[in-house]
This record gives structure tokens, sequence and C-alpha cells, in this order.
């Protein structure tokens, strides 16, 4: 029973596409159980199947897994299950802490988020472009735009 509640709604969900501007959404096979709002690379089949960026690999990027409403798993999306990858457009992402609207959008492989800070070891710049639109005071989501 739930004994809780917010008193206000969330901005959006992780994968979820923010608005209604121009967008790119290609659908993919994915090669490997996705997430929504993975940041995804060309898998082994470059046409047809997308894989989760590794360490190295955020250069490579393409796009962000979207969201789609569905009985929930673990992954979200199975192996060789169609997902769709925004490559252009705006979608909420997970932050690893406070980032700021019109910073550049950098990948934190080992949290599977992103971050505005400067890419280092553990902090890759993304292949796309990627910019934040909305600003944050801790981790949580906050709006990108690809492309």
């Amino acid at each position: 029973m739930q004994t809780k509640y917010n008193l206000e709604m969330t901005h959006g969900i992780a994968g979820q596409i923010a608005d209604l501007s121009n967008k790119t959404i290609d659908s993919f096979a994915a090669e490997e159980g996705l997430n929504p709002a993975a940041l995804v690379v060309r898998g082994t089949n470059p046409e047809k199947q997308v894989k989760a960026a590794a360490a190295g690999t955020a250069k490579d990027a393409i796009g962000v897994v979207i969201h789609e409403h569905k009985e929930p798993a673990n992954p979200y999306y199975a192996e060789g299950y169609a997902v769709g990858v925004m490559t252009k457009g705006r979608v909420w992402v997970p932050v690893t802490k406070a980032v700021t609207a019109g910073s550049v959008a950098n990948y934190k492989i080992a949290d599977k988020a992103f971050t505005d800070e400067a890419a280092a070891a553990d902090i890759e710049a993304v292949g796309v472009k990627c910019v934040f639109i909305t600003s944050t005071t801790d981790a949580g989501i906050a709006q990108i735009e690809i492309g």
C-alpha cells in the first residue's frame, strides 16, 4: 500500500522524449540488454544493431535509447528487442550530479549517466553533440539536446 505521495510530479523519466521539437528516432535491434536513456554505439551488424557504450567507445556514440511503455523487465529491453534510438532531439537522461543548462554533456561510463564535468579518465566526450537544456541541483535527470 502506498503511504507517501509527492506534492509534484517528476519532470520526466530517463529516456522520455522531452518535447515536440524536431527529432530523429531510428530503430535498431538491441545486441545486448539495454535500458532507456542508455548511450549507444553501433553493434556487430552496424546497420541493424546497437549496444551500450563501453569504456573508450563514447566517441562513437550515435544516440540515446528512448523509453517506450511496456511491461517492466531487467534489463528493460532484452537482447534482440527493437529499440528506438534518438539521434537528434531532446530527451531526459540520468545525471551524476548538478548540471548547468548550456554546458556540454559528457558521459560517465561507470555510472551510465551524463555529466557536465570535463572529459577525463572516467568521463568521456560523446561522439554526437549533446548539450544540457535544463539545470539540476543534484543527481537525477536532466534534458539534453542531441545533434
